[in-house]
């Protein structure tokens, strides 16, 4: 190629399968929706891109890690922590969904194995988590014990919450400047909601395998925000 860039690894996201129903180990051929905001619009809009490029010569090999957690987080557990010292977090729904989520370090050796895969690879799209499930809730609680914050006790429906969080969305895109809801239906359906990857390829193809468990990921975490 003219820059010489021998190959090139995209970090995509799930969001891009992303609709308002819970989905359980959804695969890279999953059929894709009409995107649910902006940010699930351009990176489709930048797979698209990079599709392209492949079959203009790139050897190109694309991951979509979902839910990034470790130390330095500034998106995830951050906003899950201000929500919580505000006091004005709820329980959404029935508090039994489960979820994905990926520790930045198996990310990274995600992208190092992409660095180094086969040539069958190229062209590919990889789901990408610590390919064990959680319940989202319970570990919500920890958070709350861990950081000596109250874990919140009232429930509210989801659907209660998806149609006040619509209403809110619509206010703030009337407001001057279109500030940020406090929270979007799109962050009601992630907290109350199920939706795991199924990441079989990865393991197959890549010989992805997660070294640090969602636990000891998350000690490592709050053992990092109690030391800012």
């Amino acid at each position: 190629m003219e820059n010489h860039v021998n190959r090139l690894v995209h970090v995509s996201t799930p969001s891009i399968y992303f609709r308002y129903e819970p989905r359980l180990n959804v695969r890279e051929d999953a059929d894709l929706p009409v995107p649910v905001n902006e940010y699930a619009r351009t990176k489709r809009i930048a797979e698209s891109r990079i599709d392209a490029a492949h079959d203009a010569g790139l050897p190109v090999i694309t991951i979509r890690p979902r839910a990034i957690f470790g130390p330095g987080d500034t998106s995830i557990l951050p906003r899950l922590i201000k929500r919580l010292e505000s006091g004005r977090m709820r329980i959404i729904g029935d508090g039994k969904n489960i979820t994905d989520l990926t520790y930045i370090e198996n990310v990274v050796d995600a992208l190092i194995l992409c660095a180094q895969s086969p040539t069958s690879t190229l062209g590919k799209k990889y789901n990408i988590t610590n390919g064990e499930a959680i319940q989202l809730w319970p570990m919500i609680e920890r958070v709350c014990k861990s950081l000596g914050l109250k874990y919140p006790t009232q429930k509210i429906p989801y659907k209660v919450a998806h149609h006040l969080a619509g209403l809110l969305e619509l206010i703030c895109s009337a407001l001057p400047g279109q500030p940020e809801p406090p929270f979007t239906r799109y962050s009601v359906f992630v907290i109350a909601q199920s939706a795991t990857l199924d990441i079989s390829a990865a393991r197959r193809d890549l010989n992805y395998q997660s070294q640090v468990s969602v636990e000891e990921g998350f000690q490592k975490y709050i053992d990092w925000r109690l030391q800012v």
